[in-house]
Order: C-alpha cells, then sequence, then structure tokens
C-alpha cells in the first residue's frame, strides 16, 4: 500500500501538536509543517481536555440510603448495649465448655442432677460450641459481639430480600422496622435460636431470587438462580441443622413453595402434566435434598423422632419454658397489626395471591402464637408472604406518597456535592461503631459496670453468696436464675432446675411449680428432693416468701440483697447455736 506524501505530512503533525513534552519556542525545523498542512488536517485535531477526578455512580447515596443506614446505625446501638440474660445464654455456654473438653456430643454432663438420665438430644451443639470458644476467647465481650451482629445481619438479610422483590427503600425500611420491633424483646437472651434466625432470613434472602416474586429477570436467570437453590438452600440446611433445632421451620418453609408451585399448577392445568412442570420438579429436587441434609447432624433420625412424639414443640426446642403469645403485650400488638395490613394488602392488591404466600402466612402465625420465643425465625416469613402485594400498592399510590420526592434522578454526569450523602453515611456507622462497647478493643475507653455487662435481673452478688456455702448441697432457686447460678458455681452445683426445666418429669415441673407458687405442701416437697438451701425471688414470689419467714417455718434466713432471700434449713444448719460464719442478716 503506497503512502502519498501528504499523508506523511499530517501524521507528522499530529503526533507533534499532542506533545507535551516539546516547548512552545522550540525552533524546529519542521515546524513549517503545520503552517502548511490543509485545513482539513487542522479541523480533525482532538483537543484534549482538561482532567479532573470522575467517581462512579454507583457510590452516590440519597436521602433515602442516609435514612436507611440511620436506622441499622440505631438498631446496631441499641443491640451492642443490651446486657447478657441470666438464662439459657449460659447454659449454652456450659454445655460448649463440656463439648470442647470432652470432644464429644453425646457425653455431656447435665448442669442439673435432677435431669441426669433424662432423655435429651443436642440440636445446637454448633452453636453452643461457638458460644463457648468465644467466651474463652474474649469473656463476655465476645458474647455481647455475637448478641448484636447475629441478630444485626438477621435484619441486613430481611432488608436485602425485600429490597430484591420491591425495589423500594421505604418498603424495606417498614419491613425492618417491623421486624425488629416484633424481635426485640428475645434479643437480650443469647441463645441458639439467634443463629438459627441468621439461617431462616439468609434462606429468605435466596428464596427471593426464585419468580414466585416476579422478578424481573430473563427466563434463562430465572433457570440460573433456580439452579443455584438446587445446592445453595440444601448446604444452607445442613448448617442449621448443626446450629439449631429450629431447622424444622426452614425445611417446613422449603415444603411450603412446593406445595405452592404445585397447588397453582393445577389451578389451570390437569395433574397429570404435574411432573412436565420443570418448577415442580425443581422443587421437588430442592425439598427431597434438604429432607436428607436434616438428618446430617449428630441426632440424625432422632430430630424427627422427637418431633413425631411431641418432644419438640411447635417446630421448636423444649428444653426452655415455652411463651405462648399474649395478645395484650407488644409482641401481641404488632401480631394483630401484621393480620390487619395482610388483609389490607389482599383486598387493595392487584396480584392474585399465591398458594405459597397464604401458607407463609398461616404456618407462621401457628408457630408465633404458640412460642413467642421463635419469632425472629418466623418473622422473615410474614414479611415475605406481603412484600409483593405491598410492592403493587406502592406502585398504585406513588404519585401521592412523599417518598417520591426522595427518589434519585439520574442525572449525566454527577456533581461534587452528590457524594455529601455518601460521606454521612460513612460518618453515621463511624459514630455507630464509635459509641458501642465493640470499639472498646480498637478505641479503647472505660469497661461496662457489671451490672451493665449482665443486667438488672441477674443476680450477682446471690452467685458469690451461694459460693461460701459448703458444696454438695441440694439448692433450690428460680429456673429463671438456674442457668447463671450454675455457671457461676461450677461443677460442684447442686441445684434444682434452670431452663432445663422442659427436660425434668412431669411430677418434678409439678413440684417446682407448687414451690415456687408457695402452695400448700411446699416444705414437705423440699424434703422429698432433700434440699439445704432455698433462695427466694423477692419480687415474683411473695406468697412463698411470706411463709418462709413464718415463725414455724423450718427455714432460716441467712442472705439478704434487693432481688433475692437466701434460706437455709435450721435442722442441717451447722451454725444452729451461733451466728453465721459472715454475721447478721446482710441487708442491702
Amino acid at each position: 500500500m503506497s503512502v502519498t506524501r501528504t499523508d506523511r505530512s499530517n501524521t507528522r503533525t499530529k503526533l507533534r501538536y499532542i506533545n507535551p513534552l516539546r516547548p512552545a519556542d522550540s525552533h524546529d525545523s519542521n515546524r513549517q509543517d503545520l503552517n502548511l498542512s490543509s485545513s482539513n488536517a487542522s479541523q480533525s485535531i482532538p483537543l484534549a481536555p482538561a482532567l479532573k477526578p470522575v467517581l462512579s455512580d454507583r457510590y452516590v447515596a440519597t436521602w433515602s440510603d442516609v435514612l436507611m443506614v440511620a436506622a441499622y446505625a440505631l438498631m446496631f446501638l441499641f443491640l451492642s448495649h443490651l446486657p447478657l440474660a441470666p438464662t439459657v445464654t449460659w447454659l449454652n455456654v456450659a454445655e460448649g465448655n463440656a463439648i470442647l473438653d470432652t470432644g464429644s456430643v453425646s457425653s455431656m454432663r447435665s448442669l442439673f442432677p435432677l435431669t441426669e438420665g433424662m432423655y435429651h438430644q443436642p440440636l445446637g451443639w454448633l452453636s453452643q460450641v461457638l458460644m463457648a470458644a468465644l467466651e474463652r476467647w474474649g469473656g463476655t465481650a465476645a458474647l455481647g459481639g455475637l448478641l448484636t451482629l447475629a441478630p444485626l445481619m438477621t435484619l441486613m438479610f430481611i432488608g436485602m430480600a425485600v429490597h430484591r422483590v420491591t425495589g423500594h427503600k421505604s418498603l424495606v425500611l417498614i419491613a425492618v422496622t417491623w421486624s425488629f420491633y416484633m424481635s426485640w424483646p428475645q434479643l437480650s437472651v443469647l441463645r441458639t435460636t439467634m443463629l438459627g434466625a441468621m439461617c431462616a432470613s439468609l434462606m429468605v434472602w435466596l428464596l427471593s431470587h426464585t419468580s414466585v416474586w416476579e422478578s424481573r429477570r430473563t427466563h434463562s436467570r430465572s433457570r440460573g438462580s433456580i439452579a443455584l437453590l438446587r445446592w445453595s438452600v440444601p448446604a444452607l440446611i445442613v448448617l442449621w441443622a448443626n446450629l439449631d433445632g429450629s431447622v424444622t421451620i426452614g425445611l417446613a418453609t422449603v415444603f411450603a413453595f412446593l406445595v405452592g408451585q404445585v397447588v397453582d399448577h393445577l389451578r389451570g392445568h390437569s395433574w397429570r402434566t404435574l411432573l412436565a412442570n420443570s418448577q415442580v420438579r425443581s422443587w421437588l429436587l430442592i425439598t427431597e435434598m434438604c429432607c436428607v441434609a436434616t438428618l446430617l447432624q449428630p441426632a440424625g433420625w432422632a430430630l424427627w423422632t422427637d418431633l413425631i412424639q411431641g418432644d419438640l414443640g411447635l417446630l421448636g426446642q423444649t428444653t426452655e419454658i415455652q411463651q405462648p403469645m399474649l395478645l395484650l403485650t407488644w409482641s401481641g400488638v404488632g401480631f394483630i397489626g401484621c393480620w390487619l395490613t395482610s388483609m389490607l394488602l389482599f383486598r387493595l392488591s392487584r396480584r392474585r395471591v399465591r398458594t405459597v404466600e397464604v401458607l407463609l402466612l398461616l404456618g407462621g402465625s401457628a408457630v408465633l402464637m404458640g412460642n413467642i420465643q421463635l419469632s425472629i425465625i418466623v418473622v422473615p416469613m410474614l414479611v415475605m408472604s406481603l412484600v409483593r402485594h405491598a410492592t403493587d400498592i406502592h406502585r398504585q399510590w406513588s404519585t401521592e406518597l412523599p417518598s417520591k420526592l426522595m427518589r434519585r434522578q439520574p442525572k449525566a454526569s454527577p456533581q461534587s456535592m452528590e457524594f455529601a450523602q455518601s460521606l454521612i453515611c460513612l460518618l453515621l456507622i463511624w459514630i455507630a461503631f464509635a459509641l458501642s462497647p465493640l470499639s472498646q478493643p480498637l478505641l479503647g475507653g472505660a469497661d461496662r459496670s457489671p451490672e451493665q455487662v449482665y443486667g438488672q435481673n441477674t443476680p450477682i452478688a446471690l452467685a458469690s453468696e451461694l459460693r461460701k456455702q459448703p458444696g454438695g448441697e441440694m439448692t433450690w432457686a428460680p429456673a429463671v436464675w438456674g442457668d447463671w447460678l450454675a455457671w457461676q458455681l461450677g461443677p460442684d452445683a447442686e441445684l434444682f432446675t434452670g431452663s432445663q426445666i422442659g427436660r425434668l418429669p412431669q411430677q418434678a415441673r409439678r413440684d417446682y411449680a407448687a414451690v415456687h407458687r408457695g402452695d400448700y405442701g411446699w416444705e414437705d416437697i423440699l424434703d422429698r428432693y432433700g434440699v439445704e438451701n432455698l433462695v427466694i425471688d423477692k419480687l415474683s414470689q411473695q406468697g412463698l416468701l411470706k411463709r418462709a419467714r413464718n415463725r414455724d417455718s423450718e427455714w432460716k434466713p441467712i442472705y439478704e440483697d434487693q432481688q433475692s432471700f437466701v434460706f437455709r434449713r435450721k435442722v442441717a444448719d451447722r451454725f444452729a447455736n451461733s451466728e453465721p460464719e459472715f454475721g447478721a442478716v446482710a441487708s442491702w
């Protein structure tokens, strides 16, 4: 290919023009080429624009993002300052330590002598090991960090699932706020259910990728999502089965999706074409894999035999005292509001109510009414049963909602002030972290007092007083204090019961309730069990306290503080003819 003289001249002209290192007053012999070049060549020379930094639009936050970050920051601060409850938490830590020491799940020694030999299947051994390892590593501060991060991650997964379906931050904020409102009475107790709730919210986020929620995707992406669920959901079930016994709720959720697909198919097709539906086949395979995944834990088949025999109450563990929902409580009011909202949404929404939504709403409500302690697990299911219809109504009323003013309008190039909201979000995150106890290892500061770490209802002084008593003697104490006292007194403690009251024989549970109320014959019950020390909660056991302080009682008061009274059997008192070692009754 031949190159003309004119082309060479134009090429030299362009190269020399864009060279920034050549001085302006340089006397170059070839500078005449610039003046001799044609006018068309001169017009084709591009002018380099001035360089300026341009950031991506993805980092530009809006005021709705600031509001969302502020909401999560407030919830983080609230959770980080929650004290550890005296019940359940320390039972899990003690059993986790036993697993770490023995290296076996089945050889754990019970903390309470009356539960020795009773049937018990550890359904949350991995959570207990995690709690024990954290306590050994960082003490109560590490347990407080787990108490903060586990619910926060649960709320974040709920927000991600709702945003994926709705695409509106206002609906995400409403859903997360209601979830927090329904769960906060149970958030101060660090139980295995918290890690199960994190798995439940993660499952909800995975299930939000399916075509059930009418996500705006192509058919190929929908097929890719269902293929992703075939291995991700069973893998999550395996983890969930070792973290908490509430994995049965997760399996019930997957089964609800299968039943929903079957019913929705039979509405317009014959049952003979049921297996020809790819969605039905996929959910049938996922359900079968999840059923097998529930067996990959130490209990094995016992998980299902206990469920069939009724040893698992409402798909939850019976080792704790179950609390049915009361409508005249904060959680009850939120539950009633959920049902009123669901009826309003189903009535005003233009979308057809699907079977899986009805199953999630009814099943979640049944579990919630039977055991309020499972609210943090059930709430994500209730939220996802309503998001489609909330999205439709939001679109109908979008012209009237004030949130439309907060929507970000796309612009060709971001301005510098648009990043001010992003900086505000980062500032809120840093302020929340700096004000939380989790920042003490990094930023320093005064340690929290024991009352702030353990809570006002924790009998700290009582535990130190009981350590002075002779070991190996049976002590009756309220079940809500049993776990803490057993943790503080060590393996030599002989306590009547704690949160493991569900493992006691039926007669022992009745005897505990009779003594707790101070019914007639309570002293005979304590004689039958060989109880030597009696601990009474001054706030909730006024009847028993009045009878124990009776002049004709066989019990002698030896200690008193703001929370408790300690009595000792007079016959068994080693110092019956003299004052106790620590003097008269100490009164705070």
